[in-house]
């Protein structure tokens, strides 16, 4: 059977007179692509964003789709712009990420947390009341009124307690 390239292709003794089709490689048009190429005589290579290098060999759309953190196109190969992650970029980095800039394959932040946030790989929970600064590792100042503060800078929401002199974390006694 010959494999050969057009409607109107001939096929002689097993040769094609105008080459291959899309499919098919070898002077007789007998190969299939091999697994990992596709295209005019197999010359081409599936886009290493597929999912396990498979794609279709007549055209070279991956066959499982692309791997996280990059475009979904018709053969995968554009990576998420910043501010983007996931599979097809679909999801948006935490507000949270310093510079807003994540690993376009897990949404990590690069460059870490704002300070306010609690460090994980993503960001996002906010310091629990009574703790602030870089990974919520510090303690608001006791003579905080209620004991809150701002999450990002320790500074204390409704003022000092009576008898602490004004600063912006409250901290030494009259």
């Amino acid at each position: 059977m010959c494999h050969c390239n057009g409607r109107n292709a001939s096929c002689i003794d097993g040769n094609c007179t105008q080459g291959c089709d899309k499919e098919h490689s070898g002077h007789l048009c007998q190969y299939n692509c091999s697994e990992g190429t596709y295209g005019e005589g197999c010359r081409e290579t599936c886009s290493p964003d597929c999912i396990d290098k498979k794609c279709y060999a007549e055209n070279g759309t991956c066959v499982h789709g692309c791997i996280d953190g990059v475009n979904i196109t018709w053969i995968c190969g554009t990576q998420c712009l910043n501010g983007t992650y996931g599979e097809g970029c679909r999801e948006t980095c935490s507000p949270d990420c310093v510079d807003k800039k994540c690993y376009a394959e897990n949404g990590t932040c690069v460059h870490g947390c704002i300070d306010g946030v609690t460090i994980t790989s993503i960001c996002g929970t906010r310091c629990l009341n009574g703790t602030y600064g870089e990974g919520c590792r510090e303690t608001c100042s006791p003579d905080c009124v209620d004991k809150k503060c701002f999450a990002e800078n320790g500074t204390c929401v409704h003022g000092c307690i009576d008898g602490v002199n004004i600063t912006s974390i409250c901290g030494k006694r009259e």
